[in-house]
């Protein structure tokens, strides 16, 4: 049996604290607040989990799973591209991932969006064996459907997807991704780059 990535726990804690907080405050969850900032962070490192690099005459190196999303087409994936397709902010491809996950998180598409990508034809062109999406589909899958319970506010026109992402100090969320990779420094550091954040948890969740 594989074993399962840390982040994949993370990610159960970090869906475990935007239903918390969407309950406990009895309204939308603010796409601004620390816990779905969270979520963001440990969903992309996860879907970076694992992708190959791409290598042609043209591209070669270092890939981004957004590039993979491109490529499917078909339902929840089609409609979070044609969102991110009409955004004005959205523009590197960190960007445009991270405004697909909030338009699905408002749409309650995240899980089936995940499925589709993980039953692509083409998955193993993308991802290696290892790879959560391909290793640990159903864990991450049955994660993630758990937010279509979750209520959660539509970013607004001027939400920059490209900026820095900040993440109050002493939220226990931050503590909790940054477990096991960096430590209690981690946790503390702000700004986060989203590209640098989705790199530590991608290695912690490679860890061991």
């Amino acid at each position: 049996m594989s074993k399962v990535p840390p982040a994949l726990s993370r990610l159960s804690d970090a869906v475990a604290d935007v239903k918390r907080t969407y309950v406990e405050g009895g309204a939308p969850v603010p796409c601004t607040h620390p816990a779905v900032t969270v979520l963001w962070m440990t969903f992309d490192a996860l879907l970076q989990h694992g992708l190959k690099p791409r290598s042609g005459f043209f591209s070669s190196g270092p890939s981004h799973y957004w590039t993979f999303i491109l490529t499917q087409r078909s339902g929840a994936v089609r409609d979070g591209i044609k969102f991110v397709e009409r955004t004005k902010k959205a523009r590197s491809v960190v960007g445009k991932a991270h405004a697909f996950f909030m338009f699905s998180l408002h749409e309650k598409l995240l899980g089936s969006s995940a499925n589709l990508l993980a039953m692509a034809s083409t998955i193993s062109e993308w991802y290696v064996p290892e790879s959560v999406l391909r290793a640990h589909v159903h864990g991450l899958l049955d994660i993630l459907y758990e937010l279509n319970e979750v209520e959660a506010d539509f970013c607004g026109p001027n939400f920059d997807y490209d900026a820095p992402v900040h993440v109050p100090m002493a939220d226990i969320s931050v503590r909790r991704l940054s477990a096991g990779s960096a430590g209690p420094a981690a946790a503390s550091a702000s700004p986060h780059r989203r590209s640098s954040a989705a790199a530590t948890a991608a290695a912690a969740a490679t860890a061991a």
